[in-house]
């Protein structure tokens, strides 16, 4: 009986409140690094957007990006190349350098929210920060709606 009062509520509570604890935690650090930049022309509304420093980095990206190829609300979007303007280039700049990164700006992958706002940056070249990448994408989409199950009686004779 003590098992069923004191234990397993108390049990269900600590589990309850360390899985509260990582989505409090990943909500933090997953916060607005820029404002949402939609007159930049490079963001499209409702999506996660990977997008990275160099055309070299497609190569890195594309494994995690067929992870999510069956979601609509992720999409690699664009190079960071000559064919971007000056301002968009100093905004994932000023990020990039924020984030404590002295590397250049080449050698990073950006993540945005559904507001098109910068929420992270990371090291193309690191190996944990592309498993980093995956897990943020996959924490940041939405959960997929339950399926509602019809049961159908079979007619009684």
């Amino acid at each position: 009986m003590l098992l069923l009062l004191v234990v397993l509520p108390a049990v269900s509570w600590l589990y309850l409140s360390s899985g509260l604890d990582y989505r409090l935690t990943n909500l933090e650090r997953l916060s607005p690094k820029s404002q949402a930049m939609d007159s930049l022309g490079i963001y499209r509304p409702g999506r996660l957007q990977v997008i990275y420093g160099s055309r070299d980095a497609s190569e890195r990206v594309r494994p995690i990006m067929e992870t999510f190829s069956d979601q609509d609300s992720v999409l690699v979007l664009i190079v960071l190349d000559q064919s971007v303007s000056q301002s968009t280039l100093d905004v994932f700049s000023d990020v990039w350098s924020k984030s404590g990164y002295q590397a250049d700006i080449s050698e990073g992958v950006f993540l945005t929210d559904f507001q098109n706002r910068i929420i992270q940056c990371y090291r193309l070249n690191k190996d944990e920060d592309m498993a980093r990448l995956s897990k943020d994408i996959a924490f940041l989409l939405p959960l997929e709606p339950e399926k509602d199950f019809e049961f159908k009686r079979e007619k009684e004779k």
